[in-house]
Formats: structure tokens, sequence, C-alpha cells
């Protein structure tokens, strides 16, 4: 995923777990996913009022999206 001019590189900060998890912020939106295990992930986005949390496993598509989403 390459971002476009302006944002920011993720924060990349360990979990509890023992895990990663990479953070964007912004004043209006927020990303956040979490590296679970190879293949499984969790995911937080959320963008004004509207809210998603919800878990990836192997089919990155809705991961992907968010994410290229994101990087605008």
């Amino acid at each position: 995923m390459v971002l476009a001019p302006g944002r920011r590189a993720p924060a990349i900060v360990p979990t509890a777990t023992g895990g990663v998890q990479l953070e964007w912020h912004s004043a209006d939106e927020d990303l956040e996913i979490e590296v679970r295990a190879l293949g499984r992930y969790r995911v937080f986005h959320r963008k004004g009022a509207e809210e998603n949390e919800f878990d990836v496993r192997d089919d990155l598509t809705r991961l992907v999206q968010i994410a290229r989403a994101f990087a605008k």
C-alpha cells in the first residue's frame, strides 16, 4: 500500500499477546490492524461517526479496500 502525500506512516505497537498492531489516526478517521497470527487480523476502522470492527482470515479483500481508501 502506498500512502498519499501528507498521510503519515502507521505507528507500529506491540500487543499484550505478542503480536503487532499498525495504527493510523487522523482527525476524522482511524484505522487499526492487529496481526494476530499468520493469516489472522483484527481490524478497527472509524470514519466520522461510523465505526466497524471485524476479523479477517485469509481473504484480505475487505481489509485491502479499507486500507486503499484510507491511503488516498
